[in-house]
């Protein structure tokens, strides 16, 4: 009944049946909370067998119409999280199972974002590259088997799931659920206290509300110091040049339209910002754009291609158009 890996290392053991029966709510809890453990009876009928098996998949799969990517002869791999990272998820979400295979939009949403459209990209990757998935989602490969999902959140791959036909696409088993981008890039920048006078100065203008919408928008977001460094550089500016340093005009050097993900990003052209400019785009990943007497060009810094539900948010050290 069971699929079994090969050519992997023996997982840590399973917690017996017990443990996780009194890891569930206690009975005096409300009925709500009481089921969050509600699981397909398959998975507590094999528990020494959590963390290999992919019951819960293949559950969730047939609840959203999905069976058949299990057999699609395209060249797709799936991402199949064991019975344990569903139950896991389960907790996360707070509900039970018969609850998350009834929303079927947001299912059938999770569960496309663990098909990668090409199938050798996870074995053939090198670390930091980005994986499509068939939800038009993105997940970023760390290295050591290791994958980030639009939240952050890191899922291991436990190994190769050993096909039941010669046919059908490669699974491999990880032990975490990956979830999409559920967060829009307002939301993103306001968790991060390094871009807040960013994202002060878009709220005082008005132009948050083009983060807020449904995009997409890609946005290249200055630090703080740096930000204050070009408003300073405006204030100083000489009278002819001062218009270029409009507040408005500075933060639409910073939004452009569409989603560029950073192996997407048109690396030697040009592509035009929302102060209807031309960012300036080096083979040698560097970014500019405004008048070449004080563009300064920069490079995306770690921490960037943050997927949002509207678009994707980078990091830059400093201005596109400092001086």
């Amino acid at each position: 009944m069971l699929n079994w890996l090969k050519n992997t290392a023996q997982p840590s053991p399973a917690r017996p049946a017990s443990r996780l029966i009194e890891s569930s709510p206690s009975p005096s809890s409300a009925s709500s909370a009481a089921i969050l453990l509600d699981p397909p009876a398959r998975a507590l009928r094999h528990p020494a067998a959590l963390d290999l098996g992919d019951g819960c998949w293949r559950e969730a799969l047939q609840a959203a119409g999905l069976s058949s990517l299990m057999h699609s002869p395209g060249n797709l791999a799936l991402l199949v999280p064991s019975d344990r990272a569903f139950l896991d998820l389960l907790h996360e979400l707070k509900l039970s199972w018969p609850e998350l295979c009834a929303d079927l939009p947001r299912l059938r949403r999770l569960l496309l974002g663990h098909v990668l459209m090409d199938g050798s990209a996870l074995t053939a990757a090198r670390p930091g590259a980005l994986l499509r998935t068939a939800d038009q989602g993105v997940l970023q490969l760390l290295g050591d088997g290791r994958l980030r999902d639009a939240l952050g959140r890191h899922a291991q791959t436990l190994g190769v799931i050993a096909p039941r036909q010669k046919l059908g696409p490669v699974a491999h088993l990880i032990d975490r659920v990956l979830r999409p981008a559920e967060r829009g890039l307002l939301d993103l920048l306001a968790d991060s206290p390094a871009h807040s006078d960013f994202l002060q100065a878009l709220r005082s203008t008005g132009l948050s509300s083009w983060l807020s919408g449904g995009g997409p928008i890609t946005v290249l977001a200055p630090c703080n110091s740096a930000w204050a460094a070009q408003v300073e550089a405006g204030q100083y500016a000489a009278a002819e040049a001062r218009a270029a340093f409009r507040l408005e005009d500075m933060l639409g050097r910073h939004l452009v339209a569409g989603r560029w993900l950073s192996d997407e990003i048109p690396w030697g052209g040009q592509i035009p910002n929302l102060s209807g400019e031309a960012v300036s785009l080096s083979p040698l990943g560097l970014i500019s754009c405004g008048p070449s007497s004080w563009a300064q060009p920069q490079s995306l810094h770690p921490g960037s291609d943050r997927i949002a539900n509207n678009g994707v948010l980078h990091r830059l050290a400093c201005p596109n158009s400092l001086a």
